[in-house]
């Protein structure tokens, strides 16, 4: 599971840091981690361990489809967690 991309691209959307940073963090993964992984790694929006997307967003639902395009498009396996096509909302476990 990528952590690594989702966190930057949780805070990118929200506003607290810049594309250059967000830029810098992508970059960073392609020059060091091996290709094998990065494909082989998940891109997820939302997990069972984090805020719903759609929650995270305050309901931007503009800022959700921007996250569901960087995850079908970076390098990696998209995972899609269940309630997200209904945009589901909910804070961090057990909510």
């Amino acid at each position: 599971m990528n952590y690594q991309a989702w966190e930057p691209l949780t805070k990118f959307l929200r506003g607290e840091i810049s594309a250059d940073e967000f830029a810098q963090v992508l970059s960073r993964q392609l020059k060091l981690l091996p290709r094998n992984f990065l494909v082989n790694s998940w891109l997820f929006i939302d997990t069972h361990d984090t805020p719903r997307a759609i929650t995270m967003f305050n309901g931007d639902t503009e800022r959700f489809k921007a996250a569901l395009v960087f995850i079908y498009t970076w390098v990696g396996t998209p995972m899609f967690y269940y309630g997200d096509e209904v945009m589901l909302e909910g804070g961090p476990d057990p909510r």
